[in-house]
């Protein structure tokens, strides 16, 4: 590998490292948008929690997606550069949990999940892997 293609492969990896720190602070300052320090940001920092400890009682294998837009920040993996756990509907926007115990399928029913396998997807719907992030304001 000569210099100049070092170089430049060094310049887009630093690129590419800045903007997916950038989509993580974007969606950390969706889920808590307060000052940090201020006692706002801590109520919502609590409030975020309680989500995340919600999450955490149970492996959940669908959340609908008033349930996720109500408690969660989505952020996909394009924007983290990593493999992410959920499947999002982009149709009803419903979260499938990609290994879940079962089969599972979304409310509009353009996607499902079984145990071991792949998702499958119908022709006209289209999904995205996401992380949840707990959300801290109402």
């Amino acid at each position: 590998m000569n210099p100049e293609t070092k170089r430049s492969l060094k310049k887009e990896g630093k690129a590419l490292a800045a903007q997916r720190s950038a989509a993580w602070q974007a969606a950390l300052t969706r889920a808590n948008p307060a000052p940090i320090g201020s006692d706002a940001w801590m109520q919502n920092h609590l409030r975020a929690r309680v989500n995340e400890a919600w999450f955490a009682e149970k492996q959940r294998d669908h959340i609908s997606a008033i349930e996720a837009s109500s408690r969660f920040v989505l952020i996909s993996s394009e924007e983290t550069g990593q493999p992410e756990p959920y499947a999002e509907c982009m149709s009803c926007h419903d979260l499938l949990y990609s290994a879940p115990k079962k089969a599972v399928t979304c409310t509009c029913g353009s996607l499902s999940v079984s145990a071991g396998k792949r998702p499958r997807v119908s022709a006209l719907t289209e999904f995205r892997a996401v992380r949840l992030i707990g959300k801290g304001i109402a």
